[in-house]
């Protein structure tokens, strides 16, 4: 268990080998390793912490807009300690881990320590970018096409307004090239031979956002690894 106090928009995390409960913060919130699952497209997903004494919006809000340049002995040792629990959940025989664009720094300090627990992990930074429809302008009249397929490719669109996930698995072969334009994973950091019959995982912040992991997800599926696993840190 770790103990921080939100105080000023920053975390101040505090070392619980020693008494906090006359720091002058009676109201701490808790992170407690949990290692719980759930499931995100179909992928059994790890949950590494649950929150308490601050509601989700609240942590997670400034975990977002932070810059943890801490030093302090208590926040150093949760990274690490986290580090030790991202590599716990993953399988041995995953060589891969791909995270979002707007990761959070408090996750970036945590992946950054990686380097002393999993030594042989790749770690991909960014590599996906925010979805924009707007991008996808498709002319019909230049395509020999039914208005089945037409309609087709309008219901895949309509459906990612909705729900802020693409089915690019779906989308008919004529119009690829205009929907790559929109397309999320960046290519010149993921490349299909990357992710091709390997063994991959993907994480994200938080199980309330999973926006992000659902898309992450349906893009590597793109690429048929031989393995998906899927992380959240909260």
């Amino acid at each position: 268990m770790y103990s921080f106090k939100i105080e000023e928009g920053r975390l101040r995390f505090f070392d619980n080998t020693k008494n906090i409960n006359d720091s002058g913060f009676p109201s701490l919130g808790k992170i407690v390793p949990s290692m719980s699952k759930d499931s995100v497209e179909g992928i059994e997903t790890t949950i590494l912490y649950e929150l308490s004494g601050y509601s989700f919006d609240e942590f997670i809000n400034v975990v977002r807009r932070s810059d943890f340049v801490i030093q302090n002995k208590a926040y150093q040792t949760f990274l690490l300690d986290s580090a030790k629990l991202v590599s716990k959940a993953l399988d041995d025989d995953v060589g891969l881990l791909i995270v979002p664009q707007n990761i959070s720094y408090l996750l970036r300090d945590i992946l950054d320590r990686m380097k002393h627990v999993r030594p042989g992990l790749k770690i991909i930074y960014e590599s996906f970018r925010d979805f924009d429809l707007s991008k996808i302008q498709i002319n019909y009249e230049k395509y020999n096409i039914t208005e089945n397929l037409k309609n087709k490719m309008e219901g895949i669109i309509s459906d990612a307004k909705e729900t802020g996930v693409f089915r690019f698995e779906e989308v008919p072969k004529q119009f690829k090239e205009e929907v790559n334009k929109g397309l999320n994973m960046d290519y010149r950091k993921v490349r299909p031979e990357y992710v091709y019959g390997q063994n991959v995982a993907v994480m994200d912040d938080a199980l309330g956002e999973n926006v992000d992991l659902q898309t992450m997800i349906r893009c590597i599926k793109l690429f048929a690894p031989a393995k998906i696993e899927a992380m959240n840190l909260i």
